[in-house]
């Protein structure tokens, strides 16, 4: 109540990100959620991006949503082919992807160190789809045997070059494309579930802030219906091109990367 009727906003900040942090807490969720609701400002968004590292789940994503709907320039946010939000949020917790399923259709990648496993063999949709990778470290394949048709031609198969990381490949599922190459053409339902297969197969891994290799948690919400909603009225920022070495050409529009700040390491 003295959030929102203004008295002595900051205490009543600093109360609710405490009740948040607290792991027992019976209103833990419910603080972060107040806090979402506060008039958007600077103080309350660097709240909120403490809470993207606790240790609860529904509180991580809590904050994320909050900081979204703040359009918080600490979310790299970029609409895929106006089918989905791919979003990436800085954290210093453990690797978590969230997908919704209701609202704004939106995949987020907590850690932004996510990536798929190589060497790999990985097959989806009948086995017409292929992730492929002979080298660790090195490039990764994506092929697929299309039925779609374009102009007076059919196309037997679509073939891409991209990088390990996890955002890349999504972004790339989703439509994105280099120069010169044929995009494929997977809606969010399906770039989710694969995605979802992915991590059931044990083909992905996230990173520590040290380097080392752990478990990556995956949460797709439980409702299936978005309802008419307006992609490019989804909360973003420009693209921020991160820095591609000379043989990276292939690779589709990047996904930048971004250092942790030392208020989040909290």
């Amino acid at each position: 109540a003295a959030a929102f009727i203004g008295d002595d906003l900051e205490e009543a900040r600093e109360v609710l990100v405490q009740m948040a942090k607290q792991p027992s807490h019976p209103f833990r969720l419910d603080a972060v959620e107040t806090l979402g609701k506060l008039p958007q400002s600077s103080v309350t968004n660097q709240y909120l991006r403490q809470l993207i590292n606790v240790d609860d789940t529904s509180v991580r994503i809590a904050a994320y949503q909050a900081l979204v709907r703040n359009n918080d320039p600490r979310v790299y946010s970029r609409v895929i082919r106006e089918k989905f939000v791919l979003d990436l949020v800085p954290s210093s917790a453990p690797p978590m992807i969230y997908a919704s399923r209701r609202g704004i259709p939106r995949l987020a990648i907590f850690g932004m160190r996510q990536s798929i496993i190589t060497p790999v063999t990985f097959a989806a949709i009948g086995a017409r789809l292929t992730v492929s990778a002979d080298a660790e470290d090195g490039p990764v394949t994506l092929f697929y045997r299309s039925e779609r048709s374009l102009g007076d031609s059919v196309t037997a198969a679509i073939k891409q070059t991209s990088r390990a990381d996890l955002a890349d490949i999504i972004a790339r599922l989703g439509g994105e494309a280099a120069d010169g190459e044929i995009p494929m053409d997977f809606s969010y339902a399906d770039v989710v579930a694969i995605v979802q297969t992915m991590h059931e197969q044990g083909k992905l891994v996230g990173q520590t802030l040290d380097g080392k290799p752990v478990p990556i948690t995956l949460v797709i919400e439980e409702q299936t219906s978005w309802g008419d909603q307006d992609l490019q009225g989804a909360p973003r920022i420009p693209d921020a091109g991160r820095q591609i070495g000379e043989d990276e050409d292939l690779i589709a529009p990047p996904i930048p990367d971004a250092e942790v700040e030392d208020s989040l390491v909290e």
